[in-house]
């Protein structure tokens, strides 16, 4: 006989265990290539998961893919999990920590920022177009005669505001700021400690 207070067999759902996780402890040049391997590892399950999409049943001749939409797709989102997680940690870092540039400090965020900048500022002045050169061209003088609108030739001189030269030395000087920048964030890499859980 059940008690007042007795509720029975508990109606509640199994909770799921909670997922295995690893802990990584590396560098930030190792983080970046598991980073790397992560966004692979993306792309392969879903193409495995696209394969093992369709099913179709009364075809004889249907070959059924080798690979579980269901098991590829968790595969899937295990990996985007972890992709976020190793985004966040290294974003994280490269915000904290510092290099030297130029002889003043920035975080190495600030550094790889630059770095996009400096590139597009160069491929901009590696575009602009050098003229040089003086044209005989006959220019309206606004005038009419029986013959129609009156011309009067003239020397036109067309001139860039930077000689070959300077736009070169420019360009050189941009790809050495590029250089300086891209070493010292792989030296920062190669220093710089993250640790972050990762799904087995």
């Amino acid at each position: 006989m059940m008690s007042d207070t007795d509720t029975g067999p508990s109606s509640a759902p199994a909770s799921k265990p909670a997922p295995k996780t690893v802990e990584l402890k590396s560098t930030l040049d190792l983080a970046l290539r598991t980073l790397s391997e992560v966004k692979a590892e993306i792309g392969r399950h879903e193409g495995r998961a696209v394969q093992g999409f369709i099913e179709r049943t009364g075809d004889e001749t249907f070959v059924p893919s080798a690979f579980v939409f269901a098991d590829e797709r968790a595969r899937v989102e295990r990996a985007r999990t972890n992709k976020i997680r190793l985004q966040a940690a290294i974003g994280i870092a490269n915000g904290r920590n510092r290099l030297k540039f130029k002889g003043s400090e920035i975080t190495v965020l600030e550094a790889i920022l630059l770095k996009s900048e400096l590139v597009a500022k160069q491929t901009w002045v590696k575009s602009l177009r050098i003229e040089d050169r003086k044209d005989r061209q006959n220019i309206p003088t606004g005038n009419r005669d029986v013959h129609g609108p009156v011309y009067e030739t003239k020397m036109i001189e067309t001139k860039s505001r930077l000689s070959e030269k300077e736009r070169t030395a420019e360009a050189d000087e941009l790809q050495a700021d590029i250089n300086a920048l891209q070493q010292a964030i792989n030296s920062a890499n190669r220093r710089i400690q993250i640790k972050v859980e990762l799904l087995e």
